[in-house]
């Protein structure tokens, strides 16, 4: 019995000085290792906090396991294009789980492979989801961990839509950035009124209204620019519009 104890001791100590990477090779040892380096139960439960603080754990493969989790949920297909898309930020995301960027991480890639796969049920669910995630894990501290990415995505889209312009499927592309453009908007809208909510109760109020002004001008540009001119009987379904439509009002700061 002692012998049992002091090997499950060695095996905790020992848990902080192996690399992640060696993790797949050490579970196949004995049913004993895959208790203590099989990562499938941490991916499933999303306790991706638990899997960042692994030695050896980067953004990269916090991202491919993520990934994997997504398309093992909703049975998606593997995709290289999202997958470069998402890596192509890995330094702006931060692997202190007090920033909280795993949360991101993992919104981000869903909503990209349920525009991609067309799935505008899911895409409701992810902005519900997220939305609350946001009130809950936003604060003074990591909110700037949020912006940032969402920003340099939203960059890209519209550096892509450009350079499509010449494309041979220029409406389908058109289309689809479109779709990912009005998700990546309205996750920054989710985070700018969380901001607000954060800043009145600190009384930052000399950056109050300008907060409000971008906030309410970044959702009429949502509503008139892109849902009223774009989706309106064209490519989506009508009850995705309409949500989409009523979700982005409740965003608008007063």
């Amino acid at each position: 019995m002692n012998t049992i104890f002091i090997t499950e001791d060695i095996l905790d100590y020992l848990k902080f000085y192996i690399d992640i990477r060696d993790y797949d090779k050490l579970k196949m040892v004995s049913s004993k290792y895959k208790k203590y380096f099989d990562l499938k139960p941490l991916i499933q439960t999303r306790k991706y906090s638990n899997i960042m603080i692994i030695k050896g754990c980067s953004i990269r493969i916090l991202i491919n396991i993520i990934t994997k989790n997504v398309l093992n949920i909703y049975n998606y297909e593997h995709n290289d294009n999202i997958n470069k898309k998402i890596i192509k930020h890995k330094k702006e995301f931060s692997l202190l789980t007090k920033y909280k960027g795993h949360y991101l991480l993992h919104y981000l890639i869903e909503v990209y492979y349920n525009c991609y796969n067309n799935n505008y049920n899911q895409i409701i669910k992810t902005l519900q989801v997220f939305e609350k995630v946001c009130n809950k894990i936003i604060n003074l501290h990591n909110f700037t961990y949020f912006i940032t990415p969402i920003m340099c995505y939203i960059d890209d889209i519209y550096e892509e839509t450009i350079r499509i312009k010449n494309s041979n499927d220029v409406k389908n592309n058109n289309f689809l950035n479109i779709l990912i453009n009005i998700n990546l908007n309205l996750f920054l809208c989710i985070i700018m009124k969380r901001i607000k909510i954060i800043i009145s109760d600190n009384s930052f109020q000399s950056i109050d209204l300008l907060l409000s002004n971008i906030q309410n001008e970044k959702l009429d540009e949502i509503v008139y620019n892109y849902i009223n001119y774009y989706m309106d009987g064209k490519c989506f379904p009508d009850y995705f519009i309409e949500y989409i439509n009523d979700f982005a009002n409740t965003l608008y700061i007063l």
